[in-house]
């Protein structure tokens, strides 16, 4: 005396009431069946069985990345960002033999250095001219002889 459920309906309803965290596997699981399976289809039973592995995979993983201090966890840090929010900028090897181009002081880089910019030119060396004004020179000159 029990009511028929198709295949459909059955996998219908196990998707309508999964969990967030499970929408994204599942959807994945059904496409990559439609492409590659012979029948198009996936077994509810298959379907079931990979959820719950993957709910268990989840739990595992939370339970691994669970704060051990104590703290709750919307107060802990993105796991990947977690190492470089907390501590201080390094300042790397080597930082101490490194010379600033601007104002010959070690232990900076030009876009670091506090000195106003120099300038590199030297004072006492004319402007160089540039291929048109050559020209213009040159045609200046052979108008006048």
């Amino acid at each position: 005396m029990g009511v028929v459920i198709s295949d459909s309906d059955y996998l219908s309803t196990i998707i309508s009431s999964l969990p967030v965290s499970l929408l994204s596997f599942a959807s994945a699981q059904l496409a990559a069946t439609r492409m590659f399976a012979t029948t198009k289809t996936i077994e509810p039973d298959v379907l079931m069985s990979l959820l719950m592995e993957e709910a268990e995979r989840q739990k595992v993983q939370q339970v691994r990345r669970a704060p051990k201090n104590g703290k709750n966890e919307d107060e802990t840090p993105n796991e990947a960002l977690g190492a470089t929010m907390n501590s201080k900028p390094r300042k790397g090897k080597g930082r101490q033999n490194v010379s600033c181009w601007n104002c010959g002081r070690t232990g900076h880089y030009l876009n670091e250095c506090k000195e106003p910019p120099k300038d590199n030119k030297p004072k006492d060396e004319p402007p160089k001219e540039s291929p048109e004004m050559k020209t213009a020179a040159a045609v200046k000159a052979n108008c006048e002889d």
